[in-house]
Protein backbone atom coordinates (compact mmCIF):
# COMPACT_ATOMS: atom_id res chain seq x y z
CA UNK A 1 0.00 0.00 0.00
CA UNK A 2 1.47 2.89 -0.90
CA UNK A 3 1.33 5.57 1.87
CA UNK A 4 0.78 9.38 1.35
CA UNK A 5 4.83 10.11 1.95
CA UNK A 6 5.56 7.80 -0.60
CA UNK A 7 2.72 9.01 -2.84
CA UNK A 8 4.24 12.46 -2.81
CA UNK A 9 7.98 11.45 -3.25
CA UNK A 10 7.03 9.26 -6.68
CA UNK A 11 5.04 12.83 -7.57
CA UNK A 12 8.06 14.86 -7.14
CA UNK A 13 10.13 12.30 -9.18
CA UNK A 14 7.24 12.89 -12.22
CA UNK A 15 7.81 16.69 -11.90
CA UNK A 16 11.55 16.54 -12.27
CA UNK A 17 11.23 13.78 -15.40
CA UNK A 18 8.07 15.73 -17.17
CA UNK A 19 8.23 19.40 -16.01
CA UNK A 20 10.39 22.16 -14.98
CA UNK A 21 7.54 25.04 -16.04
CA UNK A 22 4.33 23.19 -14.48
CA UNK A 23 5.79 22.14 -11.46
CA UNK A 24 3.00 23.67 -9.27
CA UNK A 25 0.35 22.09 -11.08
CA UNK A 26 1.85 18.84 -10.93
CA UNK A 27 2.23 19.07 -7.28
CA UNK A 28 -1.29 19.99 -6.67
CA UNK A 29 -2.16 16.95 -8.45
CA UNK A 30 -0.37 14.87 -6.54
CA UNK A 31 -2.32 16.03 -3.36
CA UNK A 32 -5.41 15.67 -4.84
CA UNK A 33 -5.42 12.23 -6.16
CA UNK A 34 -4.33 10.58 -2.51
CA UNK A 35 -7.56 8.73 -1.38
CA UNK A 36 -8.99 7.71 1.97
CA UNK A 37 -7.96 4.05 0.89
CA UNK A 38 -4.34 5.27 1.08
CA UNK A 39 -2.74 4.78 -2.53
CA UNK A 40 -2.91 7.51 -5.38
CA UNK A 41 -2.81 7.34 -8.91
CA UNK A 42 -0.84 8.38 -12.07
CA UNK A 43 -1.78 11.96 -12.38
CA UNK A 44 0.68 12.38 -15.13
CA UNK A 45 0.30 8.82 -16.96
CA UNK A 46 -3.22 8.66 -17.46
CA UNK A 47 -2.88 6.57 -20.40
CA UNK A 48 -2.59 2.72 -18.30
CA UNK A 49 -5.97 0.51 -18.53
CA UNK A 50 -7.69 1.00 -15.39
CA UNK A 51 -11.21 0.17 -14.44
CA UNK A 52 -13.47 -2.81 -12.62
CA UNK A 53 -14.02 -5.48 -15.57
CA UNK A 54 -16.22 -8.85 -15.29
CA UNK A 55 -14.14 -11.90 -15.16
CA UNK A 56 -16.16 -14.05 -16.62
CA UNK A 57 -17.30 -15.41 -19.91
CA UNK A 58 -20.78 -15.00 -21.05
CA UNK A 59 -22.06 -11.58 -19.92
CA UNK A 60 -24.89 -10.70 -17.50
CA UNK A 61 -27.11 -7.49 -18.50
CA UNK A 62 -27.79 -7.12 -14.61
CA UNK A 63 -24.29 -6.65 -13.42
CA UNK A 64 -23.26 -5.05 -16.73
CA UNK A 65 -25.57 -2.03 -15.18
CA UNK A 66 -23.67 -1.53 -12.11
CA UNK A 67 -22.47 1.86 -12.33
CA UNK A 68 -19.04 0.76 -10.97
CA UNK A 69 -18.34 -1.82 -13.88
CA UNK A 70 -16.03 -0.23 -16.38
CA UNK A 71 -16.44 -3.20 -18.73
CA UNK A 72 -16.03 -7.13 -19.39
CA UNK A 73 -13.93 -9.86 -20.10
CA UNK A 74 -14.83 -12.09 -23.19
CA UNK A 75 -13.34 -15.46 -23.03
CA UNK A 76 -14.06 -17.21 -26.48
CA UNK A 77 -12.71 -20.39 -27.26
CA UNK A 78 -10.21 -21.10 -30.35
CA UNK A 79 -12.49 -24.09 -31.22
CA UNK A 80 -16.02 -22.62 -31.04
CA UNK A 81 -14.42 -19.47 -33.56
CA UNK A 82 -13.32 -22.01 -36.20
CA UNK A 83 -15.29 -25.12 -36.22
CA UNK A 84 -13.83 -25.83 -39.35
CA UNK A 85 -10.21 -25.03 -41.22
CA UNK A 86 -10.87 -21.43 -42.20
CA UNK A 87 -14.62 -21.62 -41.80
CA UNK A 88 -15.30 -18.79 -38.68
CA UNK A 89 -18.05 -18.27 -36.65
CA UNK A 90 -18.15 -15.39 -34.99
CA UNK A 91 -21.60 -15.40 -33.50
CA UNK A 92 -21.62 -16.21 -30.03
CA UNK A 93 -18.87 -14.01 -29.62
CA UNK A 94 -20.50 -10.83 -31.23
CA UNK A 95 -23.97 -11.62 -29.26
CA UNK A 96 -21.51 -11.08 -26.01
CA UNK A 97 -19.79 -8.27 -27.64
CA UNK A 98 -23.84 -6.42 -28.11
CA UNK A 99 -24.68 -7.24 -24.35
CA UNK A 100 -21.39 -5.13 -23.51
CA UNK A 101 -22.16 -2.49 -25.93
CA UNK A 102 -25.95 -2.49 -24.87
CA UNK A 103 -24.63 -1.31 -21.30
CA UNK A 104 -22.73 1.64 -22.73
CA UNK A 105 -19.63 -0.91 -21.44
CA UNK A 106 -16.14 -1.87 -23.00
CA UNK A 107 -14.68 -4.95 -23.12
CA UNK A 108 -11.38 -7.17 -23.02
CA UNK A 109 -11.02 -9.73 -25.45
CA UNK A 110 -9.65 -13.07 -24.97
CA UNK A 111 -8.84 -16.18 -27.44
CA UNK A 112 -8.17 -19.26 -25.45
CA UNK A 113 -6.10 -21.50 -26.80
CA UNK A 114 -4.25 -24.83 -25.48
CA UNK A 115 -6.96 -27.24 -24.60
CA UNK A 116 -9.60 -24.89 -26.18
CA UNK A 117 -7.77 -25.84 -29.67
CA UNK A 118 -9.83 -27.39 -32.34
CA UNK A 119 -9.36 -31.54 -32.66
CA UNK A 120 -9.47 -30.90 -36.22
CA UNK A 121 -6.02 -29.94 -35.70
CA UNK A 122 -5.00 -33.13 -34.59
CA UNK A 123 -7.36 -34.80 -37.29
CA UNK A 124 -7.38 -33.82 -39.87
CA UNK A 125 -3.87 -31.49 -39.82
CA UNK A 126 -1.86 -34.12 -37.43
CA UNK A 127 -0.49 -31.28 -35.26
CA UNK A 128 1.26 -33.39 -32.80
CA UNK A 129 0.00 -32.45 -29.25
CA UNK A 130 0.53 -33.20 -25.72
CA UNK A 131 -1.68 -35.36 -23.69
CA UNK A 132 -2.12 -35.34 -19.89
CA UNK A 133 -4.23 -36.12 -17.29
CA UNK A 134 -5.08 -34.35 -14.02
CA UNK A 135 -7.11 -36.18 -10.96
CA UNK A 136 -9.47 -33.74 -9.70
CA UNK A 137 -11.69 -34.50 -6.27
CA UNK A 138 -15.01 -36.66 -6.86
CA UNK A 139 -18.32 -33.78 -6.73
CA UNK A 140 -20.55 -37.07 -6.13
CA UNK A 141 -21.49 -35.83 -2.52
CA UNK A 142 -24.11 -39.57 -1.68
CA UNK A 143 -21.04 -41.39 -2.10
CA UNK A 144 -20.39 -43.77 0.89
CA UNK A 145 -16.86 -45.34 0.11
CA UNK A 146 -14.57 -43.08 1.10
CA UNK A 147 -12.27 -45.03 -0.81
CA UNK A 148 -13.86 -45.30 -3.91
CA UNK A 149 -12.06 -44.91 -7.24
CA UNK A 150 -14.73 -42.05 -7.95
CA UNK A 151 -12.99 -39.81 -5.11
CA UNK A 152 -10.53 -38.41 -7.86
CA UNK A 153 -11.63 -38.56 -11.09
CA UNK A 154 -9.26 -37.98 -14.02
CA UNK A 155 -9.67 -35.73 -16.33
CA UNK A 156 -7.99 -35.87 -20.02
CA UNK A 157 -6.80 -33.32 -21.33
CA UNK A 158 -4.85 -32.33 -24.96
CA UNK A 159 -2.93 -28.87 -26.01
CA UNK A 160 -0.68 -28.24 -29.49
CA UNK A 161 3.40 -28.14 -28.30
CA UNK A 162 3.72 -24.06 -28.52
CA UNK A 163 6.44 -24.13 -30.91
CA UNK A 164 4.84 -26.35 -33.24
CA UNK A 165 4.61 -25.03 -36.84
CA UNK A 166 1.46 -26.30 -37.80
CA UNK A 167 0.05 -25.14 -34.46
CA UNK A 168 1.40 -21.64 -35.22
CA UNK A 169 0.58 -21.53 -38.73
CA UNK A 170 -3.01 -21.97 -37.69
CA UNK A 171 -3.06 -20.25 -34.67
CA UNK A 172 -1.61 -16.80 -36.18
CA UNK A 173 -4.26 -17.30 -38.73
CA UNK A 174 -7.11 -16.71 -36.03
CA UNK A 175 -5.70 -14.38 -34.48
CA UNK A 176 -5.05 -12.04 -38.18
CA UNK A 177 -8.69 -12.55 -39.08
CA UNK A 178 -10.02 -12.00 -35.18
CA UNK A 179 -7.94 -8.57 -35.57
CA UNK A 180 -9.50 -7.83 -38.96
CA UNK A 181 -13.40 -8.55 -37.49
CA UNK A 182 -12.44 -6.46 -34.29
CA UNK A 183 -9.98 -4.25 -34.84
CA UNK A 184 -11.58 -0.88 -35.35
CA UNK A 185 -13.86 -1.12 -32.87
CA UNK A 186 -13.58 1.63 -30.13
CA UNK A 187 -15.36 -0.40 -27.37
CA UNK A 188 -12.25 -3.39 -27.53
CA UNK A 189 -10.51 -2.17 -24.78
CA UNK A 190 -7.65 -4.78 -24.27
CA UNK A 191 -6.61 -7.95 -25.63
CA UNK A 192 -5.20 -10.52 -23.61
CA UNK A 193 -2.34 -12.35 -25.52
CA UNK A 194 -2.77 -16.22 -25.47
CA UNK A 195 -1.12 -18.97 -27.13
CA UNK A 196 -1.24 -23.29 -26.09
CA UNK A 197 -0.37 -23.19 -22.10
CA UNK A 198 -2.50 -25.76 -19.46
CA UNK A 199 -5.72 -23.68 -20.04
CA UNK A 200 -5.13 -21.34 -22.94
CA UNK A 201 -5.31 -18.07 -21.10
CA UNK A 202 -2.40 -18.11 -18.66
CA UNK A 203 0.85 -18.93 -19.01
CA UNK A 204 1.96 -22.33 -17.06
CA UNK A 205 2.54 -25.42 -19.02
CA UNK A 206 1.22 -29.02 -16.62
CA UNK A 207 3.86 -30.50 -15.38
CA UNK A 208 4.14 -32.59 -11.97
CA UNK A 209 3.84 -31.10 -8.40
CA UNK A 210 6.85 -32.83 -6.82
CA UNK A 211 7.70 -36.75 -6.47
CA UNK A 212 4.39 -37.65 -4.29
CA UNK A 213 2.19 -36.14 -7.46
CA UNK A 214 0.05 -38.91 -8.94
CA UNK A 215 -0.91 -36.88 -11.95
CA UNK A 216 0.08 -38.27 -15.45
CA UNK A 217 2.18 -35.45 -16.62
CA UNK A 218 4.92 -36.39 -19.34
CA UNK A 219 7.94 -34.86 -18.91
CA UNK A 220 8.07 -31.53 -21.48
CA UNK A 221 11.58 -32.31 -22.64
CA UNK A 222 10.44 -35.39 -23.93
CA UNK A 223 8.53 -33.59 -26.27
CA UNK A 224 11.69 -30.88 -26.92
CA UNK A 225 10.67 -28.01 -24.53
CA UNK A 226 13.75 -26.03 -24.73
CA UNK A 227 13.79 -22.24 -23.28
CA UNK A 228 14.69 -20.82 -26.13
CA UNK A 229 11.98 -22.54 -28.16
CA UNK A 230 9.18 -21.54 -26.21
CA UNK A 231 10.27 -18.43 -26.09
CA UNK A 232 10.37 -18.07 -29.67
CA UNK A 233 7.25 -19.28 -30.28
CA UNK A 234 5.57 -17.03 -27.87
CA UNK A 235 7.30 -13.75 -29.20
CA UNK A 236 6.09 -14.89 -32.37
CA UNK A 237 2.73 -15.10 -30.81
CA UNK A 238 3.06 -11.58 -29.45
CA UNK A 239 4.17 -9.88 -32.69
CA UNK A 240 1.10 -11.31 -34.24
CA UNK A 241 -1.14 -9.84 -32.11
CA UNK A 242 0.93 -6.55 -32.47
CA UNK A 243 0.17 -6.89 -36.09
CA UNK A 244 -3.71 -7.93 -35.50
CA UNK A 245 -4.53 -5.24 -32.75
CA UNK A 246 -2.13 -1.73 -33.76
CA UNK A 247 -4.26 0.29 -31.56
CA UNK A 248 -5.48 -1.77 -28.59
CA UNK A 249 -4.00 -2.67 -25.23
CA UNK A 250 -2.14 -5.21 -25.07
CA UNK A 251 -1.12 -7.93 -22.21
CA UNK A 252 0.42 -11.56 -21.61
CA UNK A 253 -0.59 -13.09 -19.02
CA UNK A 254 2.47 -14.45 -16.83
CA UNK A 255 3.50 -17.92 -14.58
CA UNK A 256 6.64 -19.83 -14.01
CA UNK A 257 7.13 -21.90 -16.71
CA UNK A 258 8.00 -25.39 -15.72
CA UNK A 259 9.37 -23.66 -12.73
CA UNK A 260 11.18 -20.87 -14.88
CA UNK A 261 10.32 -17.60 -13.66
CA UNK A 262 12.93 -15.90 -16.22
CA UNK A 263 10.69 -16.69 -19.04
CA UNK A 264 8.21 -14.84 -17.98
CA UNK A 265 10.39 -11.39 -17.29
CA UNK A 266 12.25 -11.75 -20.27
CA UNK A 267 8.68 -12.51 -22.51
CA UNK A 268 7.28 -9.38 -20.88
CA UNK A 269 11.01 -7.51 -21.41
CA UNK A 270 10.60 -8.55 -25.14
CA UNK A 271 7.20 -7.00 -25.34
CA UNK A 272 7.59 -4.25 -24.00
CA UNK A 273 10.85 -2.87 -25.50
CA UNK A 274 8.80 -3.71 -29.07
CA UNK A 275 5.41 -2.18 -28.37
CA UNK A 276 6.33 0.53 -25.47
CA UNK A 277 3.16 1.51 -23.67
CA UNK A 278 0.69 -0.49 -24.82
CA UNK A 279 2.10 -3.70 -23.67
CA UNK A 280 2.29 -4.98 -20.09
CA UNK A 281 1.76 -8.25 -18.01
CA UNK A 282 -1.49 -9.30 -16.49
CA UNK A 283 -1.29 -11.42 -13.94
CA UNK A 284 -4.51 -13.78 -13.68
CA UNK A 285 -3.55 -15.20 -9.62
CA UNK A 286 -4.11 -11.53 -7.80
CA UNK A 287 -3.87 -12.55 -3.86
CA UNK A 288 -2.75 -10.94 -0.58
CA UNK A 289 -1.67 -13.75 0.66
CA UNK A 290 1.91 -14.41 2.01
CA UNK A 291 2.92 -17.06 -1.17
CA UNK A 292 6.49 -17.95 -2.45
CA UNK A 293 5.26 -19.18 -5.96
CA UNK A 294 4.21 -15.59 -6.90
CA UNK A 295 7.08 -13.31 -5.68
CA UNK A 296 8.94 -13.15 -8.73
CA UNK A 297 5.49 -12.24 -10.79
CA UNK A 298 4.91 -9.90 -8.13
CA UNK A 299 8.40 -7.92 -8.70
CA UNK A 300 7.76 -8.04 -12.52
CA UNK A 301 4.37 -6.51 -12.49
CA UNK A 302 5.68 -3.72 -10.20
CA UNK A 303 8.52 -3.28 -12.51
CA UNK A 304 6.25 -2.86 -15.55
CA UNK A 305 3.40 -1.00 -13.46
CA UNK A 306 6.22 2.03 -13.39
CA UNK A 307 7.14 1.80 -16.78
CA UNK A 308 3.96 1.13 -18.88
CA UNK A 309 1.13 -0.65 -16.56
CA UNK A 310 0.37 -3.59 -15.20
CA UNK A 311 -3.28 -5.65 -15.29
CA UNK A 312 -4.67 -8.16 -12.70
CA UNK A 313 -7.67 -10.91 -12.40
CA UNK A 314 -8.66 -12.09 -8.84
CA UNK A 315 -7.16 -15.56 -8.11
CA UNK A 316 -10.74 -15.93 -6.58
CA UNK A 317 -14.10 -14.32 -5.20
CA UNK A 318 -14.27 -13.30 -1.53
CA UNK A 319 -17.82 -14.45 -1.58
CA UNK A 320 -17.18 -17.87 -1.22
CA UNK A 321 -13.20 -18.05 -1.32
CA UNK A 322 -12.24 -15.67 1.09
CA UNK A 323 -8.73 -17.94 1.98
CA UNK A 324 -7.68 -17.58 -1.48
CA UNK A 325 -8.04 -14.44 -1.95
CA UNK A 326 -6.36 -13.70 1.08
CA UNK A 327 -6.31 -10.68 4.40
CA UNK A 328 -8.31 -7.78 3.80
CA UNK A 329 -10.18 -9.38 0.49
CA UNK A 330 -10.79 -7.64 -2.22
CA UNK A 331 -9.69 -4.04 -0.65
CA UNK A 332 -6.27 -5.99 0.99
CA UNK A 333 -5.70 -7.57 -2.85
CA UNK A 334 -6.39 -4.41 -5.31
CA UNK A 335 -4.41 -2.29 -2.32
CA UNK A 336 -1.78 -4.52 -2.98
CA UNK A 337 -2.31 -4.25 -6.95
CA UNK A 338 -2.25 -0.59 -6.66
CA UNK A 339 0.80 -0.64 -4.71
CA UNK A 340 2.89 -2.00 -8.02
CA UNK A 341 1.12 0.44 -10.42
CA UNK A 342 -1.92 -1.73 -11.26
CA UNK A 343 -5.29 0.09 -12.03
CA UNK A 344 -7.04 -2.73 -14.41
CA UNK A 345 -8.72 -5.45 -12.25
CA UNK A 346 -10.86 -8.48 -13.51
CA UNK A 347 -13.07 -9.07 -10.32
CA UNK A 348 -15.58 -12.44 -10.28
CA UNK A 349 -19.01 -11.54 -11.35
CA UNK A 350 -20.41 -13.53 -7.65
CA UNK A 351 -18.53 -10.63 -5.84
CA UNK A 352 -19.74 -8.17 -7.97
CA UNK A 353 -23.41 -9.16 -7.37
CA UNK A 354 -22.11 -9.14 -3.42
CA UNK A 355 -24.40 -6.29 -1.98
CA UNK A 356 -22.14 -6.05 1.13
CA UNK A 357 -19.14 -5.07 -1.34
CA UNK A 358 -20.81 -2.30 -3.45
CA UNK A 359 -19.78 0.91 -1.71
CA UNK A 360 -16.43 -0.31 -1.36
CA UNK A 361 -16.69 -1.29 -5.57
CA UNK A 362 -18.32 1.90 -5.95
CA UNK A 363 -15.51 4.08 -4.31
CA UNK A 364 -12.83 1.70 -6.07
CA UNK A 365 -14.47 2.38 -9.41
CA UNK A 366 -13.99 6.06 -8.74
CA UNK A 367 -10.49 5.76 -7.81
CA UNK A 368 -9.50 4.15 -10.30
CA UNK A 369 -10.88 5.81 -12.77
CA UNK A 370 -9.96 9.25 -11.04
CA UNK A 371 -8.60 11.75 -13.80
CA UNK A 372 -6.07 14.51 -13.61
CA UNK A 373 -6.45 17.73 -11.40
CA UNK A 374 -6.66 20.72 -14.97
Amino acid sequence: MFSEIKGLKFRCTLITLFSSLNWIWVFTCALGAYSSAGWTLDAALNTKPKGIFISGGHQVTSVLAQEFVDGALIRVRWSALEPSPGLYDWDDLDDEIAKVKAAGKKYTLAIVSGPRAPKWLYNELKAPSYNYSFKRPSTNKNSANKNSTNKNRSKNKILPLPWDEVYLTRWLQIVDAAGKRYRDDPDLYLVHITSSSQNGFEMQLPMKRGSRDSNEVPDWKDYGFSKDRYMAAVKRVIDAFAEAFPTQFLDLEIHSVLTDSSIPEELIDYGASTLGHRFGPFGAWLNNRDTHWDKPLRAVMAKHGKTSFCNYQLIGNVTRQAKKVGPGGLQGAVDLGVSQGCLYYEIWEVDLKNIELRAWLSDTHRQLNAKPLK
